[in-house]
């Protein structure tokens, strides 16, 4: 009966290994193409004119954001820009949006 109940837990440890290595392998996969995509939008921004950056969907200017509510004790702010009535065809699941203050001198928040 032990050696059954030992092969079984070996069994299971095996298994939670496998798992493991499994999950760390698709999550060193995902850094890395979140590193290649933010380098390559920083290396856009460093080099693309502003009117580039827009029509390419890589940047939002003279936009404006406002708090809108609370989601699991995080911040949600609804993006708006006059003039656009749905900014948000312009994102997917997923994205980062990185908000700036028009000007950049002045503090956040105000």
């Amino acid at each position: 009966v032990a050696s059954v109940q030992q092969a079984a837990v070996a069994g299971a440890s095996a298994r939670v290994s496998q798992a493991d290595r499994y999950a760390r392998r698709w999550e060193q996969l995902l850094r890395l193409e979140y590193r290649e995509a933010a380098n390559e939008l920083r290396l856009r921004r460093a080099k693309w004119p502003r009117s580039r950056l827009e029509a390419s969907g890589s940047a939002v200017f003279d936009a404006t954001a406002s708090p809108d509510t609370d989601l699991f004790g995080e911040k949600v702010v609804r993006v708006g820009k006059p003039g656009e009535t749905r900014l948000s065809d312009l994102f997917s699941r997923g994205d980062i949006l990185v908000l700036r203050p028009a000007d950049r001198s002045a503090p956040w928040g105000g």
